[in-house]
């Protein structure tokens, strides 16, 4: 069964999709990681963040294909702590 949602011209191909996590590393309060993602937008992926009880920085870079088109991104992520849950 193939994913679809349901946009105002009707059903189209998920954008994403059977995404894998691989080389996964945790160590020194240093998170990464690769993914890659099959679909309409077959994505690659990979992360780095650095955390610690108080705050966590870092970067995902990713490559696309969307529609015969190759689209590069890259996200920065940045959170710090507030308080107790």
């Amino acid at each position: 069964m193939r994913a679809t949602r349901r946009g105002s011209s009707g059903a189209y191909p998920a954008p994403a999709s059977g995404c894998s996590y691989t080389n996964k590393s945790d160590s020194g309060g240093t998170f990464s990681f690769t993914m890659q993602c099959g679909g309409a937008y077959a994505i690659q992926s990979r992360g780095v963040v650095a955390y610690s009880a108080e705050t966590m920085n870092g970067t995902i870079t990713a490559v696309a294909n969307i529609g015969g088109q190759k689209m590069e991104f890259t996200n920065r992520v940045a959170a710090r702590r507030l308080g107790a849950c």
